[in-house]
């Protein structure tokens, strides 16, 4: 995977506070200050984030009439309405195979440094002019697509033998380049928000899927659903419109495949983004992904950055009922692991931490079809 070149000896504070203020000089909002709004939720520091800068990037763009950011692209909403409705989701990304199996292989300094330089990439594509300057930007950060919408656009035109940056053009193009850009500002505020706010325990993962399998976590948001915080809260989490805005929701797209054993096939992730409450504890938690086509088929996932012991993370296939969840994430928590790479009933499981010790956090964790 390509990376950019980044300044290594900068805090996360810094980096991001930086790409902050480039968004502020290009779009005229004080990106910084809306992420940093005190007396609300981290969660709705980054909506209100995500909703000034969509409709100062939708406005610039109008006015210098940029490719693709017609009026017609709101389908007869106004702008408030299509920016709302928008924010409702935490889009999947997209990568090739071969670069979705390069992600699970990083560890260390490497995995931290591709989350500074994915951040990079979606600055950016925000600021990206034509279609084709988004693709670049897309293709530079090893992206085949951002939303499942998209994904299925690209995945498309390489079924009728387009190359891979000529679908991707016309995956930018199907979709638009304002709903385009609205999935980049979603997924760029979130990574931002992580980098910024002064936490010593927080996480950033990612969730990579390369099974034949759509994947969501049941009642995510709600204390009795299969995403269970221990500690602390999780801020966002990873849910796509399967194909539409009218589509069921989902956390993770099944890969799609447009020629068997093709390295280029296409691979969904998700993002979440975690932290710790007040108080002397960090931020760990457990997710039970089930296969929407065969419930038995689930597998659950532990991220762990606690206050004093060693970070953690682990996954693992469970067929049937997980039992109770507190019990499952205190099994694989105990195993104490900071990488997992093991293969289990026909797939490759990894997952893992860039460094033991630490209280700033990036997590790949992988699944996928052997």
């Amino acid at each position: 995977m390509e990376t950019l070149e980044l300044l290594t000896n900068v805090s996360e504070k810094e980096f991001a506070s930086q790409i902050c203020e480039n968004l502020s000089e290009e779009f005229g909002v004080d990106v910084k200050a809306l992420l940093l709004t005190p007396g609300i939720s981290a969660k709705e520091r980054i909506k209100l984030t995500t909703t000034h800068l969509m409709e100062a990037i939708i406005l610039k763009a109008e006015y210098e009439n940029v490719e693709g950011f017609d009026s017609t692209a709101l389908k007869g909403m106004n702008l408030a309405d299509f920016v709302a409705d928008a924010i409702e989701i935490e889009p999947n990304i997209s990568y090739s195979e071969k670069d979705a199996i390069a992600l699970s292989n990083l560890q260390g300094q490497k995995l931290k440094d591709y989350l500074f330089t994915l951040t990079k990439r979606f600055e950016n594509m925000a600021k990206a002019k034509t279609p084709g300057q988004l693709v670049a930007e897309m293709a530079g950060g090893a992206l085949m697509s951002i939303g499942i919408p998209m994904g299925i656009q690209v995945v498309k035109s390489l079924i009728a033998k387009e190359a891979l940056k000529v679908a991707m053009l016309n995956g930018v193009k199907a979709v638009g380049m304002k709903t385009a850009i609205v999935a980049v500002v979603l997924v760029l505020a979130g990574l931002l928000y992580y980098l910024l706010v002064e936490n010593p325990k927080k996480i950033l993962g990612m969730v990579v899927n390369n099974t034949d399998d759509d994947f969501v976590v049941n009642n995510y948001a709600s204390e009795n659903g299969d995403l269970r915080m221990i500690h602390g809260q999780m801020v966002n989490f990873m849910e796509d419109s399967n194909g539409g805005i009218e589509a069921p929701k989902l956390q993770l797209k099944e890969r799609l495949n447009y020629g068997e054993g093709n390295e280029d096939n296409m691979v969904f992730a998700g993002i979440y983004f975690a932290d710790r409450n007040v108080g002397f504890r960090g931020a760990e938690g457990i997710a039970v992904f089930t296969s929407k086509s065969n419930p038995n088929f689930k597998f659950a996932h532990v991220f762990a950055v606690p206050y004093t012991n060693d970070n953690r993370s682990n996954i693992k296939i469970i067929n049937g009922d997980p039992g109770n969840l507190d019990n499952l994430f205190r099994n694989l928590y105990d195993q104490n692991k900071q990488r997992v790479d093991y293969n289990d009933q026909g797939y490759r499981l990894t997952s893992t931490v860039n460094d033991p010790r630490g209280g700033v956090v990036g997590c790949i964790a992988y699944i996928g079809k052997i």
